[in-house]
Parts: C-alpha cells; structure tokens; sequence
C-alpha cells in the first residue's frame, strides 16, 4: 500500500515538474519571440528614420536647387531689363541730339524766309512746318515704341489707376519710370529745368504723393 502511495506520489510529481518545464520552455520561447519581434521593429523604425533623412536631404536639397535657379533666372532678368532700360535711355538722349539738329535746322530754314522771295516763302514755311510736325511726332513714337516693348503694361495701369493724366504727363511719368533725372528730360523734351521741375510738382499732387517720396520708386510699381 505504502508502495502505491509512493508511485502516485513520485507520478504526480514527475507530472508537476513536466508542466513546470513546459510552462518554463514557453515562458522561454515567448521571450526569444518579444526579443525578435523587438529587433525587428527596431530595425524597422531605423530603416524608417534612415529613409526618411535620405528623403528630406533630397527633398531639401531639390527645393534649394529650385530656389537657386529662380534666384539665378531672377537675377539675370533684372540684369537684362536693367540693360534695356540704359538702352532705352541712351537711345532717348540720342534721339534728342538728332531732334535739336532738327530744330536748329528749323530755325535756319526759319531766317532765312527773309531773304526769300514773296513766291518762296510760303513752300519754304510750309517745309519749316512738316519739319516742326515730324520731329514732334515721331520722336515721342519712337520712344514709346520701344519703352512699351520692355514695359508692355505700364500705360495701361498707369491711366486705369490715374484716367486724368494728360499726354504730356504720361510721357514725364515713362522718363521717371526709367530713373531719368531733370537735367536729361530737358535734353529730351527741350524744356527749361523749371518748368520740368513744375511739370513734376504738378504730377506729385495729381499722384498723391508726399513730398518726402520718391516720384521714380513710386512709379517703378507699374
């Protein structure tokens, strides 16, 4: 009896001790499999990072690339619309040298109608005059041929935002667009500088402009 009792004790036990060591094996496994799983996910989030640092060092580097090229586009537009500007207003100062030989002329053809006799005065004055109109005309043609050329939309918004302003105001308004000071509009429009510098008050005030702006900067938005 006492022998029985002994083989069910030592059975139970061997039992116990087997689903000890199973549950210690699984404990065992299930800690190998948390560590894989964990190497894994770690591996996981650096690959991520490594990606995403890649991505953001092109991306960044794409985005300084384009904004350099804008800058470089930017740049060489100014420079090239700087160039037409001193272009256009060399062209202007020397379209008015040929307009004051064409004046001096005028007034020679014009002393001379006394000398002339009573038939050859009239051909004569008539000359004088489709001289006069010529030089008029095509020299604010020409100029603002090729100012409109670079500045395709000055004008237009110019007279949209200030409809009043006259012809003679819109040209003043074409030679501050291009930083021309008084002395050079005088060559160009044969004024004195008073009445260039009148001719600037008077557009001042027509603008709204403060005294203490500057009349070329304030165009330069057209």
């Amino acid at each position: 009896m006492e022998k029985q009792i002994a083989e069910l004790q030592l059975s139970y036990e061997t039992e116990k001790k087997d689903k000890e060591n199973k549950l210690l094996k699984k404990d065992i496994e299930f800690e190998k499999g948390k560590s894989y799983y964990l190497l894994i996910l770690a591996l996981l989030l650096t690959f991520t990072g490594i990606v995403s640092l890649i991505l953001f060092y092109f991306i960044r580097k794409n985005a300084l690339t384009r904004k350099q090229l804008a800058e470089s586009k930017a740049t060489a537009l100014e420079a090239k619309l700087e160039g037409q500007k001193r272009e256009l207003t060399l062209g202007a100062l020397s379209l008015s040298r040929n307009l004051e030989f064409i004046n001096s002329l005028i007034n020679e053809l014009s002393k001379l109608s006394g000398f002339v006799t009573d038939g050859g005065i009239r051909p004569l004055n008539n000359i004088v005059k489709k001289l006069d109109r010529q030089q008029s005309n095509s020299s604010w043609k020409e100029f603002e041929k090729r100012f409109s050329e670079i500045h395709s939309n000055f004008y237009s918004r110019l007279l949209e935002e200030y409809p009043t302003l006259t012809q003679s105001e819109v040209k003043l308004c074409a030679f501050l667009k291009l930083g021309m000071n008084t002395k050079e509009i005088c060559s160009i429009t044969f004024q004195s500088v008073r009445a260039v510098e009148a001719s600037r008050l008077r557009l001042r005030k027509k603008l709204n402009i403060a005294s203490c702006d500057n009349l070329s900067m304030f165009l330069q938005k057209y």
